[in-house]
């Protein structure tokens, strides 16, 4: 069996180029001590990096009003949760459950509501690390790209807020990795058995992972759509890959997996949505579906509510940016902001590290030429180009006003695997080593320079100014001294991160 693995694991990853030949070996080795030692490390890293201070500051931030929806779930209407009812209903309840388990535990305090995001966020660095070993075969690949997203800006302030989106990018992650798995055991096991139904989607429990975790995306905010509908694609042209010589190898993978397909990924991913809203709609599920009293026309009902806040057009905002601006970090988000005595300021700015994104941004160039010259589905390239656009290309074609820059966070773990992919292809050894000890400086040192206004720390202004890059902000920012913009006006059209 482990032959067998082995194998088709050497099929998938060679590319058939000369300079593929090193990645190819590394595909062919096993999980080692290493590699527990190194995910085991890179976790913990990410967990005490978001731990710290977790609890600053002690109000709410940006849309932490998710907190109060958490604290009604577990604690209800009596408890003192900033509201008496749900006050945001356009989004599902899932991440808003997840909330509110670390409320149960820790009460509605700062940690409370921020401990599952940080767990998620920790996590996460985890199975990009998983992702990574088995896509890319190498240990040094796994490591580079987990440890680049445990000091990224967007992934640490969406760790340490009580915000839906961390939880897809957690659940969206192990999506993908479901799929890989799936894909190797698959490409191992052969000729799709015949047995009965139930039996065949057993003998795919990675597939059947891929879609609970896809349904979790989907039930924590409806972007997770997106990238389970990338990994149903992917995994219906696995199925056409592995029959590559049958001229109707797509019709074939239709009819002989079709149905264990819809079933795992859509069916279960319906059912998971369905029941994150357990709980939280009144009516009863034997009522016919048509009728007020119905828990079906409730749910009904409230998708109707979403899809209409999705569509309209909502307000106007200072710190909103277009899609196309968002890699290349023209308008972070204020998460928080105070005016101190003596001049100082307090901030926290979503935003990314420009130094890491945009060398990765060259490398998900080169990443996405090799994947058009390859023409494998198969292919770590594609794959990593897939999850990328996942999570980025749908808000470049639904041109919607109010869109914001963290946005782009299920997107960032795939420019990391794609820069990653390129830096441990290198094959001169005294490069690669170069390369790497650059990024490393470039991770770590700006991270560092920058924690202040991921965390809130108090900043003299000076010191608050070095660490505003671009400041092309009139005339949303004028005068003497600069101060980010907290009233409801229009973003500035030039490079601003004030």
């Amino acid at each position: 069996m482990h032959a067998s693995v082995n194998a088709a694991l050497t099929s998938l990853t060679a590319t058939g180029e000369h300079g593929s030949t090193a990645l190819t070996r590394l595909a062919q080795r096993r999980w080692t001590a290493v590699d527990t030692m190194m995910v085991t490390l890179l976790t913990l890293l990410a967990g005490a990096l978001r731990l710290i201070a977790i609890t600053q500051p002690s109000a709410l931030v940006f849309d932490e009003f998710y907190a109060s929806d958490g604290c009604l779930f577990v604690l209800g209407p009596a408890a003192r949760c900033f509201a008496d009812s749900e006050i945001s209903i356009v989004h599902p309840p899932l991440g808003k459950w997840l909330i509110g388990a670390g409320i149960r535990l820790f009460g509605f305090t700062p940690a409370g509501w921020r401990v599952a995001p940080l767990v998620a966020g920790t996590l996460s660095v985890a199975v990009l690390y998983l992702l990574a070993r088995r896509l890319l075969g190498s240990t040094l690949a796994a490591s580079l790209a987990a440890g680049l997203l445990a000091f990224d800006f967007l992934h640490f302030v969406m760790s340490r807020s009580a915000m839906l989106d961390i939880f897809v990018l957690f659940f969206g992650l192990l999506s993908f990795l479901g799929l890989v798995y799936d894909r190797d055991r698959s490409a191992a096991m052969g000729p799709v058995s015949r047995n009965l139904f139930l039996h065949r989607l057993l003998t795919r429990p990675w597939l059947l992972g891929a879609g609970i975790a896809g349904g979790a995306a989907i039930a924590s905010k409806w972007s997770g759509v997106y990238l389970l509908a990338t990994v149903a694609m992917l995994a219906f042209m696995f199925g056409a890959a592995r029959r590559r010589d049958d001229a109707h190898r797509y019709r074939r993978v239709a009819r002989e997996e079709g149905v264990l397909l819809l079933v795992a990924l859509v069916l279960v991913p319906a059912i998971v949505y369905a029941l994150s809203y357990s709980g939280r709609l009144s009516g009863s599920l034997l009522a016919w579906p048509w009728l007020d009293g119905s828990w079906t026309h409730a749910f009904v009902a409230r998708q109707h509510i979403m899809v209409e806040h999705h569509t309209g057009s909502l307000y106007t905002h200072p710190y909103m940016s277009p899609a196309w601006s968002w890699p290349l970090i023209k308008r972070p988000v204020l998460f928080y902001f105070r005016d101190l005595r003596e001049g100082n300021y307090q901030v926290i700015l979503a935003l990314g590290n420009p130094l890491l994104w945009w060398t990765a941004l060259l490398a998900l160039t080169a990443i996405t030429w090799r994947a058009l010259r390859l023409r494998r589905v198969q292919a770590a390239e594609t794959i990593i180009v897939a999850g990328f656009a996942a999570g980025y290309v749908p808000w470049l074609i639904i041109t919607r006003q109010e869109a914001f820059l963290y946005y782009f966070l299920p997107a960032v773990p795939f420019l990391y695997l794609a820069l990653a992919r390129m830096v441990a292809g290198i094959s001169v050894r005294s490069i690669r080593a170069t390369a790497i000890a650059a990024l490393v400086v470039a991770s770590i040192g700006m991270f560092w320079f920058f924690r202040p206004v991921l965390v809130g720390s108090a900043l003299s202004y000076r010191d608050w100014e070095r660490r505003m890059f671009f400041s092309d902000c009139s005339p949303a920012v004028s005068g003497t001294k600069k101060a980010p913009v907290t009233r409801p006006t229009p973003p500035p059209r030039g490079w601003c991160w004030v």
